[in-house]
């Protein structure tokens, strides 16, 4: 249901879908798939921080739901999530701040919508 919600909103166009298969499932669709990462310690680090809990108990969380996340979307999707050779880019959270990361992706997709706009312009009558 959530996937045929999610592709209904993709057909509309103009929009940000944020999931983990939407990558996948919506690759017909993307006109930008990106990847954010970090480092399993830097990610853990944020989620401690963020729900004051110790980090060796968010680390055994993080690993346990991350290994459940994976064999959910290989048996259901057959997708490897953490696979990230069909994205257009991926981009290091660890490196860029949460606005840096924004300008990032919004100077590729001008680019994307320059090519688009040229490719269609040529290919008219």
């Amino acid at each position: 249901m959530l996937d045929s919600f999610a592709r209904k909103e993709a057909e509309r166009g103009n929009v940000i879908i944020d999931g983990h298969a939407a990558p996948w499932l919506l690759k017909d669709l993307a006109t930008l798939r990106v990847a954010v990462v970090a480092s399993l310690n830097t990610r853990v680090k944020r989620l401690a921080e963020r729900d004051g809990k110790p980090f060796d108990q968010v680390m055994e969380e993080t690993l346990v739901r991350e290994e459940v996340e994976r064999r959910r979307y290989l048996k259901w999707y057959n997708i490897d999530i953490r696979d990230f050779t069909d994205f257009d880019m991926v981009v290091n959270s660890e490196r860029f701040s949460p606005n840096e990361i924004v300008e990032i992706i919004l100077k590729a997709l001008e680019i994307i919508c320059k090519k688009n706009l040229a490719t269609s312009t040529l290919n008219s009558p």
